[in-house]
């Protein structure tokens, strides 16, 4: 059977291998473990073993490290393209997180827990911009299958973390929990030495060259003017990073970016409480589609990276916010468990998240790479923080049933942004 040409181009795999370190596998897996920990099993571990009563409290262990990388990740990323040094700030994430992962293992109050998991996002914070900068550098024709390799390790680890630490704490209980801290720490420092054993530094001169044959075009992003790059204006630091706000395309991102994650973390944060106190389903089936909707993720971000380079960041971006705007008002029609737990199963963060990075890296010069995916990495944690916050303020006055319709109104004002701005096409910062 002859596979259509069109077909053959979309489900391809890349032809070469990518030409960034496999080290940053390592870290990108380790980052979605210990996600895992930290959003499914730290709040719990607050409330069983550290006998913490109040609910706030045991939502400050997730909403605090999501301020502290809002607060630290525009820092980080401009502080990489000031020094041309991406591998520090790697090194730093990752040490981030082994100490972070090491103190909670020894924590035996709630606020030693809120501090530690505070203090290391201020660290951690820093690994996600540079890695996302490394690759898109690195890479600069394939950006969204670099993105995606990089992202669907991050699944792995996430789906590792999730099933890892059920599996001991089912066998042993929760008691089990610092050890699972314990045992995390220690293969992050081994991941720590491994990286900076193993991984090189990116070249000062990739931050500054163009791309190969000029910046690769993209639906629906054109180049604004003149074919020469200009040399870079050197800035001070707090410039820099002023200037990077200052971008319209990159604010009308981040505005899109901000509301669609606010909505999903609306939605999913309070998911379980939905489908067991409101539509009376089993936590059983819960637990089994949040696993097959991170297996599903792994598959599908191979798939949403080579769309990206297909079609255009802005093209698969767009319909990842059109996507989850239809899920979530399709949530608010239905009230069938077993079908609402079927579409949970549905991969749509991989073409929003790969698409959206894609974009900015697009937008961005490269020597402001760094900088501009440390701002939506920033964006994505205040979102994340917003969204989790409106949905417990919604769902205390309202009651559980209206946080469906309160992410489709977010993600909804999102899609009317990105929608508004469809016809406007984006300059290429390399390009102006």
């Amino acid at each position: 059977m002859t596979v259509p040409p069109a077909l053959s181009r979309i489900f391809s795999r890349p032809a070469q291998p990518f030409r960034f370190p496999r080290t940053l596998y390592a870290a990108a897996l380790l980052a979605g473990l210990v996600d895992a920990l930290l959003v499914f099993y730290l709040p719990l571990h607050l409330h069983r073993n550290l006998r913490e009563s109040k609910l706030l409290v045991v939502g400050l262990v997730v909403a605090l490290p999501q301020f502290g990388v809002f607060l630290a990740s525009n820092m980080w990323g401009a502080l990489g393209d000031q020094w041309r040094r991406l591998k520090p700030l790697v090194l730093l994430g990752l040490a981030g997180y082994t100490a972070m992962l090491l103190a909670l293992s020894m924590c035996r109050t709630s606020g030693a827990v809120l501090l530690a998991a505070l203090v290391g996002s201020l660290l951690y914070s820093a690994l996600k911009p540079a890695a996302l900068s490394f690759v898109t550098l690195r890479e600069p024709l394939r950006k969204g299958h670099a993105l995606a390799a990089l992202m669907r390790n991050q699944s792995i680890g996430w789906l590792i973390g999730n099933l890892g630490c059920l599996s001991m704490l089912e066998a042993f209980g929760w008691r089990a929990m610092n050890w699972a801290l314990a045992g995390a720490s220690l293969v992050a420092g081994a991941v720590l030495v491994f990286t900076w054993l193993r991984m090189p530094e990116i070249g000062a001169h990739e931050f500054e060259a163009r791309e190969p044959g000029g910046e690769p075009p993209e639906r629906g992003v054109r180049a604004a003017g003149a074919t020469a790059r200009p040399a870079p204006v050197t800035r001070g630091f707090w410039r820099e990073l002023v200037a990077l706000y200052e971008t319209p395309a990159l604010l009308w991102i981040s505005v899109v970016w901000f509301f669609t994650t606010a909505g999903r973390w609306l939605f999913y944060t309070f998911f379980s409480i939905l489908y067991t106190d409101f539509l009376r389903g089993s936590l059983g089936i819960v637990g089994l589609a949040s696993s097959l909707s991170a297996l599903a993720g792994v598959f599908f971000f191979g798939w949403a990276g080579r769309w990206v380079d297909r079609f255009g960041s802005r093209v698969v971006f767009l319909a990842g916010v059109l996507g989850y705007a239809v899920y979530f008002l399709v949530n608010v029609l239905i009230t069938q468990p077993y079908l609402v737990a079927a579409l949970f199963i549905i991969p749509i963060y991989p073409a929003f998240v790969v698409a959206g990075n894609a974009m900015v890296a697009s937008i961005i010069r490269r020597d402001q790479r760094a900088g501009g995916l440390g701002v939506i990495t920033g964006v994505e944690a205040f979102g994340a923080l917003a969204g989790a916050l409106a949905g417990g303020w919604a769902g205390d006055r309202f009651g559980i049933g209206v946080t469906p319709l309160a992410a489709t109104i977010l993600a909804g004002a999102a899609l009317i942004l990105a929608a508004g701005a469809l016809r406007k096409p984006l300059a290429l910062a390399d390009e102006s």
